[in-house]
């Protein structure tokens, strides 16, 4: 245990030492420097310091801080409990002692003044809260969720850290804050959460202090790297006519491949200085307070909520980083909600070396002994003075202040905005651009939210610049190039539940504005046809892919002829048919059958069907079957099949001749194929124009999808609700009125209840007093017919145990005696309530005739 832990406890002479200024420690300063090593952790900061000496001084950085006046906030922010203030005798103690055995240090930074101008321990400050939103119960929603709401606020004085720290209630009221008030916020929430979170004080670099777009931080979660598709090369047509090769000379081929080689390799280099003066364009300043720049961060250790390293969280962005990252050059302490700990190991080559276990008292210094072996004495921190954090639907809802939040990164611009604050549901749009000075957009990607037309993200990726050569040379020339690179692409991302069960729609453009390529994703498991891809390449070609389907159709393209295609009307006249060059359709292998009786490609072209069947694991090459079209009969049937226009070929292991009958039937299934192929190619190209259609209307008219709870914004809900409240307490005062009102079962059956002559008056009466008197003699008699019941069941009881009273046990006679007395009781109660009942009916007819008599509508039988 070193000196410093024995001298934490020292409580008793606390105020003499504070006007002493720390001079009862000297004895035991030699002492204490074999307890506590590394006092030039950080260096001298005074030669730069003094720079700042006619700066103004460190106030709350958010002026509206002082528009709310001490009165207004709880007593806990304005007093200090006996409990505090000895814990801020201990922390002053520790801080003194801290100050005179390491002189090179800066003086600790662990009390803090609050909005109303009182001392407070900043352990106290934190208020472990969790909030009730779902997103706020994991360490990323936290993260984004302080960095969108809280607007960063950089120090006035770079080099000190603030001597005010407000609550962190009273930087959620006002959305403003210093990366410790963020810190803090960010630390509360945490560990209401159940993380092990810690607010860390201590320096960065002047791209993370100022929020620079030139930030280059270590992200603790990678992103994950698309996989780019190959490009796949065009099919060739193995029955197109070969043209004849041309003679070609090999030396006129190898000097124009050198001569190409010489000018990639002066290009490249070229590039390559380009490139090289571009980053050193980019190249920050110099930081004249490089490693002295005060920032505030948090701190997340493994061991909860399934936290298996510690990692970093930085505030003003919500990322969650390395605890090795370049950008923090050094740690002076961390705190928590519970104590406080001084870092004691050197950070001159910054963090990568250091050491989070804060139980290491050789790394970590703790300030409050929490443990029972310090001499027993153990000192619990007092319960934070912080009023409870709370954040209300709206403002959680609205995110950002004023809604909205623009942050600028490297190469890319992020705007994040509050959920129905645009009409077209956007909530986020990031603009990528092609390097670091923000010229040439490379990609915009918007998200959407609430959309009645189910779109969830639309992006649009641009082509890049010819003359941007830095770019080129970054490319990989030996790859192959995306054909979509030359072209403006736009995709549109839907959710499930769209009319046409559309998961994506994206097509490319040239400059001229023509669409060159059109692709479109279905959830195919939610369309019947099991529809999953349907790709437009120009006027040339329409692919489909299928999956699930029983017919086990995987593939079907539509290729048409010249320019002129079929595609540009519809494809919906008959006569145009002849337009389609050949439709080629793949099929998976059946299970059941064997490989050679399977399909796997046909091709209808118009004057022939070619057929190529699956092949088998011992056959060399698959099964083929060519027949020709007949002709078609005036009366549509088809003509018999003729061996000269049927080409068969069978691998040896199979030798299998088909027969003319199964050669027809061949036919015959082949062309009723090619019908429903050539219809759902017509069904095809309708549906993607009415998908466009949709879509262009979406576009013009957004709508966005209001829950019905949501009250605050959906009008007609509100509406329904409040006329759903008024006719329920019209219903439940109507129902009170009839419950007074005597005669309103009566008065129903008069035909005008206001104009009562003597007649009606005279049956309402009649019609009252014999409803009365008949209720009255139901309720006698019942009351009778129970009495009756239970002497009666009495009496039989009695009866059966004088008859076996010999032969009863014990337990039989107590559960008698038990019976006897309750039956007893209970003919009791009914004889009274029936003597009562006798009593009371000639009060209760008097008190009606009364009524009857005084009653103003009624007032027709006194003449």
């Amino acid at each position: 245990m070193s000196d410093v832990d024995e001298v934490v406890v020292v409580v008793e002479g606390e105020k003499q030492a504070q006007e002493e200024n720390g001079d009862d420690v000297d004895g035991k300063e030699d002492e204490a420097q074999d307890g506590i090593e590394g006092e030039e952790a950080f260096g001298d900061v005074e030669r730069i310091a003094s720079q700042f000496d006619d700066a103004l001084a460190i106030a709350s950085t958010n002026a509206n801080f002082q528009q709310k006046p001490p009165r207004d906030f709880p007593a806990s922010y304005r007093l200090n409990t006996e409990k505090e203030k000895e814990t801020l005798g201990i922390v002053n103690n520790f801080s003194r002692q801290f100050k005179k055995l390491y002189k090179q240090r800066k003086p600790i930074q662990c009390v803090f003044t609050n909005e109303c101008d009182v001392q407070k321990f900043a352990s106290t400050t934190i208020r472990p809260t969790l909030l009730p939103y779902e997103k706020m119960r994991t360490m990323e929603g936290i993260a984004m969720f302080v960095s969108d709401f809280i607007a960063y606020d950089q120090l006035e004085n770079p080099t000190e850290m603030p001597s005010t720290l407000e609550s962190p209630a009273t930087t959620l009221y006002y959305q403003h804050g210093t990366s410790v008030n963020m810190s803090v916020v960010m630390v509360s929430l945490l560990e209401g959460a159940g993380y092990d979170a810690y607010v860390v004080y201590g320096y960065a670099t002047k791209e993370v202090t100022t929020c620079s777009s030139k930030r280059k931080d270590k992200l603790k979660v990678a992103h994950v790297e698309k996989k780019e598709e190959k490009k796949k090369a065009k099919k060739k047509n193995k029955y197109a006519i070969k043209m004849e090769e041309k003679l070609k000379s090999m030396y006129d081929d190898d000097m124009l491949n050198r001569e190409r080689e010489k000018q990639r390799r002066e290009e490249e280099e070229r590039a390559k200085q380009l490139e090289e003066e571009r980053k050193r364009r980019l190249l920050p300043a110099e930081d004249e307070l490089s490693g002295l720049r005060v920032h505030s961060w948090v701190l997340v250790l493994p061991g909860k909520r399934g936290v298996v390293e510690p990692c970093f969280i930085e505030p003003t962005t919500g990322l969650t980083l390395f605890v090795d990252d370049p950008n923090y050059v050094g740690v002076e302490s961390v705190w928590n909600s519970k104590n406080y700990w001084v870092n004691m190991q050197r950070c001159e080559f910054g963090l990568k070396d250091m050491l989070f276990d804060l139980n290491d008292t050789s790394h970590w210094e703790y300030i409050l002994p929490l443990d029972d072996d310090v001499g027993g004495a153990k000192v619990d921190v007092p319960t934070s003075w912080v009023e409870e954090l709370s954040v209300s639907l709206s403002a959680y809802e609205l995110r950002c202040p004023n809604g909205m939040r623009r942050v600028q990164l490297l190469n890319e611009t992020v705007e994040v905005f509050a959920e129905y604050i645009n009409k077209d549901g956007l909530v986020r749009r990031v603009t990528l651009f092609d390097n670091e000075e923000l010229k040439n957009v490379r990609k915009i990607t918007n998200t959407y939210k609430h959309r009645k037309d189910k779109l969830v993200k639309y992006t649009q990726t641009f082509p890049v610049l010819q003359n941007d050569t830095a770019m080129d040379f970054n490319r990989n020339s030996n790859e192959d190039e995306d054909e979509d690179d030359e072209f403006v692409v736009s995709s549109y991302e839907y959710e499930n539940g769209h009319p046409f069960k559309l998961k994506q729609h994206s097509f490319a453009t040239d400059d001229s504005g023509t669409v060159v390529k059109r692709t479109f994703l279905f959830f195919d498991d939610a369309r019947v046809d099991g529809l999953k891809e349907r790709t437009h390449i120009g006027d040339e070609m329409i692919r489909e892919v299928f999956a699930g389907r029983n017919d086990r159709l995987q593939m079907r393209e539509t290729t048409f002829v010249g320019e002129n295609n079929a595609r540009r009307v519809g494809f919906v006249d008959e006569q145009q048919e002849n337009e389609v060059e050949f439709i080629l359709e793949k099929y998976n292998k059946d299970p059941i059958l064997p490989a050679h009786k399977c399909i796997d490609e046909i091709i209808y072209y118009s004057e022939d069907i070619q057929i190529k069947f699956h092949r088998s694991a011992s056959d060399v090459s698959a099964a083929t079957l060519d027949l020709e079209k007949p002709q078609i009969s005036e009366k549509q049937e088809v003509k018999p099949i003729v061996r000269e226009n049927v080409s068969h070929f069978t691998p040896k292991t199979t030798n299998e001749e088909l027969k003319n009958f199964q050669l027809y039937d061949w036919l015959q299934k082949c062309l009723k194929m090619e019908s429903a192929a050539k219809k759902s190619v017509k069904m095809s190209l309708k549906e993607t124009e009415a998908i466009i259609d949709r879509v262009d209307a979406d576009n013009e008219v957004i709508d966005l999808h209001i829950s019905f709870y949501d009250t605050m914004r959906n009008e007609k809900s509100r509406i329904a609700r409040a006329q759903k409240e008024r006719a329920a307490r019209e219903a439940a005062e109507h129902q009170a009125r009839q419950a007074e009102d005597y005669l309103a079962p009566y008065l129903v059956k008069v035909e005008d209840p206001n104009n009562i002559d003597s007649v009606t008056a005279a049956w309402l009466k009649d019609q009252v007093m014999n409803d009365l008197t008949r209720s009255l003699k139901k309720r006698f008699h019942y009351i009778e017919e129970e009495c009756a019941k239970e002497s009666k069941a009495l009496e039989t009881k009695t009866l059966w145990f004088k008859q076996n009273q010999s032969t009863l046990s014990n337990e039989e006679e107590k559960e008698f005696a038990k019976f006897r007395n309750e039956s007893l009781f209970r003919l009791n109660i009914l004889q009274k309530r029936l003597a009562e009942h006798k009593e009371r009916t000639p009060r209760i007819s008097m008190e009606m005739e009364h009524r009857l008599r005084s009653d103003e509508r009624l007032r027709a039988l006194h003449g």
